[in-house]
């Protein structure tokens, strides 16, 4: 029953109405060395897209973050992830409640707070992943939204806004995108897919 509460809690944040606070909003994926004593209080410290990491380097153990940036305010996010190989990754959410997990590539997951977030940014977690050739991790739209998604903090009903750009990461040679570029299309799950072919 607590997971059934939790849910419509969630789904009530993800409902739509006219007006957008956050229209012109984008996403891109932070790309670190993967740090055992990471925690939601000592996040990377990300103020807009020049603090952006999209290109790490390195193989092996890595830390990603979805980051959603030029945000007025927010009360939740919903977008999947992928990249190109069959490793599981570990996530942790820094939301008050979440539904769906990120393990495998193309799943999704939607993360809300009790209370309405200040912008510009968003950092609503990480993932810990294994990569040992040139891959591109990328944000996509989940099962149930044609893109990325936020929603702000109109009461009672939120609106449910779209990103406008999507940048994805690289890691171990492969080189991510630039976030502080000219925007590139919505990335769907048909697009991103042809990226691995």
């Amino acid at each position: 029953m607590r997971y059934f509460a939790i849910g419509i809690c969630i789904l009530c944040v993800f409902s739509s109405s006219a007006l957008a606070s956050n229209p012109e909003f984008k996403v891109a994926v932070h790309v670190l060395a993967h740090e055992a004593r990471r925690s939601c209080t000592n996040l990377p410290q990300i103020a807009g897209p020049e603090d952006i990491m999209t290109t790490y380097p390195g193989c092996g153990e890595i830390d990603f973050f979805p980051v959603f940036f030029d945000l007025n305010e927010y009360k939740g996010v919903e977008y999947g992830v992928t990249w190109p190989c069959y490793y599981s990754c570990t996530l942790t959410t820094c939301s008050s409640l979440h539904i769906g997990e990120i393990v495998w590539p193309g799943d999704w997951i939607a993360q809300t707070w009790f209370i309405c977030q200040p912008g510009p940014v968003a950092v609503p977690g990480w993932e810990t992943l294994i990569l040992n050739s040139p891959s591109r991790i990328c944000l996509i739209q989940s099962a149930n939204q044609p893109s990325v998604t936020v929603a702000d903090c109109s009461e009672p009903s939120p609106n449910l806004e779209y990103c406008v750009a999507n940048f994805c990461a690289g890691v171990c040679g492969a080189t991510g995108d630039d976030p502080g570029a000219t925007p590139i299309n919505k990335a769907t799950w048909g697009a991103i897919k042809q990226l691995f072919r």
